[in-house]
């Protein structure tokens, strides 16, 4: 009866009859333990579908927060797509201005260079004609010394008109063409002279090319009217190169000529052009000199560029446009 009532928990009695009450009993007992089992299971059963309703609900809200979640995002990454897109968009129109701006200044730049390379060979014509009209051999010298002087300042102008850049001059061929015309200038009177000169893929500001043309000019100006005097396998070294210090070159100018007097000073000159060498080199370029007179005369002058203004100009406002 109390099984029948689903009382599984009282106890059997006869379980230990050898009867068939003992049996039935027995056969009891085998029911009442399945059905507790089944109850357990169903317990069981029921825990397990309770916990998965709480874990779907759980997913189900989680799933809610994720959606929202990256409806949010998606509406922050599209926000922000449209201020790059409109970033790009002021950019490219900034660039776009920049670039016209540049090309006007290029434009303007180069006229500046070609006006002043004509001035200075205006200049140096009037200089070159003055000397034909004088009679003054001395005043003729330092006539055609002035004039060299202009027109190694007006090559470094043609050099940049040519090259269409502004900022730097590939000083290979700056001096080639320097040396060429200063040999040109003087062969008649000293006969042959070779030359080599080497500054291969070395690029420099216009403030330094500037000074170094000068010193250059004076330097073989003074080979060629005083180291050869009619001697034969006559010779001209301009080599400018890198040093091991950042920043730092070296300009060794020499001649294979009879050589500079032991009793010449170099720094106390009384001539203008080595006066003149002697200033730029350390008053313009903060750089040292060294002169060697063993078998010729040899100039060594290390120093270290000068800014590059114009272009430093240049980037400041290109960054500046940016901003």
């Amino acid at each position: 009866e109390l099984l029948v009532k689903g009382d599984y928990r009282s106890e059997i009695p006869g379980r230990d009859f050898k009867d068939e009450i003992g049996d039935l009993s027995r056969a009891a007992e085998v029911f009442k333990n399945k059905n507790i089992q089944t109850e357990l299971l169903l317990e069981q059963s029921n825990a397990l579908t309770r916990e998965l309703e709480d874990k779907r609900k759980e997913l189900a809200k989680s799933n809610e927060s994720l959606e929202h979640r990256v409806s949010e995002r998606t509406e922050e990454i599209k926000g922000n797509n449209i201020k790059l897109i409109k970033k790009i968009t002021e950019n490219k129109r900034a660039e776009k201005q920049i670039k016209a701006s540049l090309k006007e200044k290029e434009v303007l730049l180069a006229e500046i260079h070609h006006r002043v390379k004509n001035n200075l060979q205006i200049v140096s014509s009037m200089l070159h004609l003055q000397s034909n009209l004088t009679k003054d051999n001395k005043i003729t010298e330092i006539m055609d010394d002035s004039q060299h002087r202009i027109q190694s300042m007006a090559l470094v102008h043609e050099t940049l008109y040519e090259s269409h850049d502004f900022s730097e001059i590939t000083i290979q061929h700056y001096l080639d063409e320097l040396v060429r015309r200063l040999i040109a200038a003087y062969e008649q009177k000293t006969g042959t002279v070779t030359t080599k000169i080497e500054a291969e893929g070395i690029q420099l500001s216009i403030d330094t090319v500037i000074p170094i043309g000068l010193i250059t000019n004076e330097l073989i100006t003074n080979s060629m009217k005083y180291a050869f005097q009619e001697r034969k396998d006559n010779e001209i070294k301009v080599i400018l190169n890198s040093t091991e210090v950042e920043g730092e070159f070296e300009l060794i100018i020499s001649d294979n000529g009879i050589g500079i007097q032991e009793d010449i000073d170099i720094r106390n000159s009384k001539t203008l052009g080595l006066l003149l060498v002697t200033n730029v080199v350390e008053l313009q370029l903060s750089g040292k000199l060294e002169v060697k007179r063993d078998k010729g005369t040899e100039f060594k002058i290390r120093f270290k560029e000068i800014s590059k203004p114009h272009k430093m100009i240049a980037n400041k406002l290109f960054n500046a446009s940016l901003e």
